[in-house]
């Protein structure tokens, strides 16, 4: 508003911050001073008091202005008042979650009991992969939906018998889109057995990867469980001498070929017979997994191994101890990037089973290091597991939590355990029964450190319910549920989180209701949740978990958006817009020079880079140029 005698009196909202809003207020006079945006003006006398009761900002002093700088200064000092408390941090807001295909209970059709594959990777960056049953058919199908809110779709087989059956899972996909997994194949009637399969993006064709060797009708089985974002793949593969079986082997499969690549072994019996497993794989093509382990012909048991990106030999990796007979078992379940390796062994004293332990192995040794675990009872007796683990080294899994002699009474566990240590990390849970009893597991973990799985619910309800949960890095346990808006809580049941990507998207199961509290039935079905609003880094729009350049590019072609803005658009207060609030959220986490940083322009500031974003813009607002302002001068008072 402005006086007829030219003070004028910019109002601000009830909780601004006084010392931010005269920031602003200060930003605008320079921006006025120095012609930042073509606009003249002049102030003298300025006073800035503060409404001790109801808590408003008055600014006044003598000033003479266009009338677009008052409404121009009184948004953004308002806008900045909201800012003020909001931005310190994310608020939950409700997530969009997307079902996966669906099952018609009128016709009979469609997909049911989805189910994921753990270890492996389930979310990608707004896409799902799954298996389901078809209950009208009674098999199973691999299956993949996306956030486009469009039907999900069942992918490519390699046949199925004279009854229209067939088998097909899809367990791992990479960031391209490339979805490995198997499928049965089919000779007319005769099964064949299940095939390793590739799928494109599309999914609209399996190719079937090669094998060690059939029977003599042509019959074998091979699978591929993990895929790197090179196109990689490894698992295992029956092999076959004539129509003697000699064992699964570990397989490799290169991006470029469908030729099986048998990896290396820890030896065999008398017969030629062995076992091996590739699990997991990492972006420079080191796979991990286990093999059998012979002394003539006498099996001691299933060892963790490693094969190098270049070779096929296997290497024993360490384990914690063998019984009497020096028999033992270790397994690998996840690779990181670097090289380390994590998974479970089994523990003795003597011919006594001490149970199962957590285990790492450093990618530059083959030395077991044992993790640590929740207790024991007084004979040692525990378990643990690692089941993931990302590119810092931080895993998670689960263990027993003992209290004296009492462990099932505690229940299992989810755990964290640091790079820098061995110690486990209790997470947080949903609550505990009368006699302090929950059960949680946490099966994945991103590159930001929030990992997924679940928990019993006790918080709710005095009976047993599991809640899907998302732990961040403060161990604090976010039930997946309470973050679905009210529509959409009436329709699903979330059960358990089973995949977490980098980019923040959440895939799991649970039960889907069509109608809510009507007479239909729901079923159970697969879901996949963005959960960026609650985990990732206000600004970073791309998801790369690094907020630059182009995230600012984003967030300039969609400023002023009033409604219908996403996080992917540049709305990072989930409130719909994109405005000053998301803009203020973007710079205090901005890198100049990150991944996108403008070419040679060096250690550009942001002041910079968003002039150059704003270019790429037709005909930015005044208020998209005087918010320029007001960010700076907050970045100057942070610094």
């Amino acid at each position: 508003m402005s006086r007829a005698d030219g003070v004028a009196l910019l109002k601000t909202a009830p909780h601004c911050n006084p010392s931010m809003c005269h920031v602003i207020f200060r930003c605008f006079l320079g921006l006025i001073r120095y012609n930042a945006v073509q606009m003249t003006g002049k102030m003298q006398n300025k006073t800035i008091k503060r409404n001790q009761k109801s808590g408003q900002i008055l600014i006044i002093g003598r000033f003479s202005p266009r009338p677009a700088i008052v409404t121009a200064c009184s948004v953004v000092c308002t806008l900045a008042g909201i800012a003020g408390v909001g931005m310190s941090a994310n608020v939950a807001r409700a997530v969009p979650i997307y079902g996966g295909p669906s099952w018609n209970q009128t016709t009979g059709t469609g997909y049911q009991d989805f189910r994921f594959a753990i270890p492996g990777n389930s979310a990608g960056n707004g896409t799902a992969i799954a298996w389901a049953t078809r209950p009208i058919n009674r098999d199973e199908r691999a299956v993949w939906w996306d956030a486009s809110g469009t039907p999900g779709i069942e992918l490519a087989h390699l046949g199925t018998n004279n009854r229209g059956s067939t088998t097909s899972r899809a367990y791992s996909s990479n960031a391209a889109g490339t979805i490995v997994g198997t499928a049965k194949r089919f000779s007319g009637n005769i099964d064949l057995g299940e095939r390793s399969v590739r799928w494109s993006a599309s999914g609209s064709a399996a190719t079937e990867l090669g094998n060690l060797g059939t029977d003599s009708i042509g019959a074998t089985y091979s699978i591929s469980l993990a895929i790197n974002n090179a196109g990689t793949a490894v698992g295992s593969a029956d092999r076959y001498n004539g129509n003697i079986n000699l064992g699964n082997r570990a397989v490799r499969w290169n991006a470029s070929s469908t030729i099986a690549t048998e990896l290396g072994n820890l030896g065999t019996n008398d017969s030629g017979t062995t076992f091996s497993s590739a699990l997991a794989i990492n972006a420079s093509g080191i796979s991990a997994g286990q093999a059998s382990k012979y002394n003539g012909n006498i099996d001691v048991g299933t060892r963790a191994v490693r094969w190098d990106a270049a070779g096929t030999v296997a290497t024993e990796l360490g384990n914690i101890g063998t019984n009497n007979s020096g028999s033992t078992f270790s397994n690998v379940y996840a690779i990181n990037n670097v090289g380390t390796a994590v998974g479970f062994g089994s523990k003795h004293n003597g011919d006594a089973s001490l149970g199962s332990r957590a285990i790492r192995w450093d990618a530059s040794s083959t030395v077991a290091t044992e993790l640590g675990n929740l207790g024991t009872n007084s004979a040692g007796v525990t378990s643990s597991t690692a089941l993931a683990i990302n590119a810092s080294g931080t895993a998670v899994g689960n263990a027993r939590k003992w209290s004296g002699e009492v462990h099932y009474g505690y229940g299992l566990r989810a755990v964290r355990w640091d790079a820098s240590g061995t110690a486990a990390t209790l997470l947080g849970d949903l609550g505990l029964n009368s006699f302090g009893h929950t059960d949680s597991q946490a099966y994945a973990i991103n590159s930001a450190g929030t990992a997924v799985g679940y928990s019993f619910n006790y918080l709710s309800t005095a009976t047993t319910a599991v809640s899907p949960v998302a732990w961040g890095v403060d161990g604090v346990a976010i039930d997946l549920k309470t973050l679905l808006s009210p529509t959409d809580a009436v329709n699903w049941s979330l059960g358990i989180a089973q995949g977490i990507s980098d980019s923040n998207w959440v895939t799991g199961s649970g039960v889907f209701d069509p109608d809510g509290s009507g007479p239909m039935s729901g079923y159970h079905t697969g879901f996949l949740l963005d959960v960026i609003s609650v985990f990732g880094t206000p600004g970073d729009a791309t998801r790369d978990n690094v907020v630059d350049f182009s995230d600012l590019v984003i967030l300039a072609r969609n400023y002023n958006t009033l409604t219908g803005a996403t996080w992917n658009t540049g709305d990072f207060t989930s409130d719909g817009a994109v405005n000053f609030n998301d803009l203020v959220l973007l710079a205090r986490n901005y890198n100049p020079n990150g991944p996108a940083a403008v070419s040679g322009v060096g250690n550009s500031s942001f002041l910079d880079d968003w002039a150059r974003a704003s270019a790429l813009v037709p005909e930015p607002t005044s208020i998209t140029l005087i918010s320029i302002g007001g960010v700076m001068m907050l970045l100057r008072r942070r610094a």
